[in-house]
């Protein structure tokens, strides 16, 4: 639901309010934690057998090792990322439990760190509605369905010229969606494709795929859902981006263990392929000013686990760097979207 949310159930995956970039800071009290090895940019031995992970985008079993030992503002032990032999995409290993998952979003969450940069998340949310508009006009795509709505900026932008609907998992976002008078639900996408049959002519997952423990059976399931000449606009991190690229074990939105996959573009193709749908359209954009706060806090060792709150001097951090940060979304690779097509 802007830091995947927005995970190990069947398809009961997307908690969106992790699917987001989030991140959180060094609690004031707390001591600065360092460690010389989280400042390296190149792999650690694995942790576990790499060779046994099932690809959800082509079904292979075969993997090797990526980058291991990898920690986040999530995580309560390290974790190895393995890269599927056949198609490329990235695993997250361990899977956790759906129950260690929803404890561990429940505890990170921290919503003011989002308030800080809503001028930034509008800016963001504006440029995809634009782009929904030049390519998929209203007139013929009339309804949208966004999943991981979160704040509804998206839908916002969206609502003068389509039908919106928005469904997400984070209670607090629910409410501020709905207090602007847009049609938003506090739903998992499983439950809610579970109960209602309702189909829309577009259909968008913004960094909610990767959280996803089987995603290619919430894709199947979306499939279902269009309208004939519909179309799913998916939205993830780009595994292969150069920011990923130069900062390695220290990028801001590898989120393990919340990030479960790692796509990049052969692993979206992949998936689709495999479920009967055709890519129509890939583009890239920038990471957000979020995900550089989380790659500086990794390079320089700073934990940024256990706080709920924001000093003044934080919120004005993050504001200022915000407001410069965001012209990268025109410039970047960080951000993948790919338009599919049944």
């Amino acid at each position: 639901m802007h830091e995947a949310d927005h995970d190990g159930r069947s398809g009961r995956a997307v908690h969106t309010i992790a699917t987001r970039r989030q991140f959180l800071f060094r609690p004031r009290n707390a001591a600065l934690h360092t460690n010389s090895s989280r400042r390296r940019i190149g792999r650690r031995e694995p942790l576990m057998n790499p060779t046994q992970a099932l690809c959800r985008c082509c079904g292979s079993e075969d993997s090797h090792f990526l980058v291991g030992g990898l920690d986040s503002i999530y995580a309560r032990q390290q974790y190895d990322v393995v890269v599927c032999e056949k198609c490329g995409n990235g695993i997250t290993l361990p899977i956790e439990t759906q129950t260690n998952l929803d404890r561990l979003y429940g505890e990170t969450y921290l919503y003011p760190v989002h308030e800080c940069v809503i001028g930034e998340k509008r800016y963001r949310a504006e440029g995809l509605a634009g782009f929904l508009r030049q390519h998929y006009p209203a007139a013929k795509y009339p309804s949208v369905l966004e999943i991981g709505c979160m704040f509804g900026y998206l839908m916002e932008s969206l609502r003068p010229d389509y039908r919106v609907k928005g469904i997400d998992l984070g209670a607090e976002a629910i409410r501020f969606c709905q207090a602007r008078g847009l049609g938003a639900e506090e739903v998992s996408v499983e439950d809610y494709l579970r109960r209602s049959p309702e189909r829309f002519d577009l259909i968008v997952l913004s960094h909610v795929f990767e959280h996803l423990v089987e995603p290619d059976i919430v894709l199947r399931q979306l499939k279902e859902r269009l309208h004939p000449g519909g179309r799913i606009v998916l939205l993830v991190p780009n595994r292969d981006s150069i920011a990923r690229k130069l900062s390695g074990r220290n990028w801001g939105w590898w989120q393990v263990p919340v990030h479960i996959h790692h796509f990049n573009e052969q692993a979206l193709r992949a998936i689709s392929a495999r479920e009967g749908l055709q890519t129509e359209q890939v583009r890239y954009r920038g990471g957000d000013s979020l995900m550089w706060i989380l790659t500086f806090m990794k390079l320089f060792g700073v934990s940024g686990k256990g706080q709920k709150t924001l000093s003044g001097f934080q919120r004005l951090l993050i504001r200022s760097w915000s407001a410069i940060a965001r012209y990268w979304y025109a410039i970047g690779n960080e951000e993948l979207t790919i338009i599919l097509r049944a």
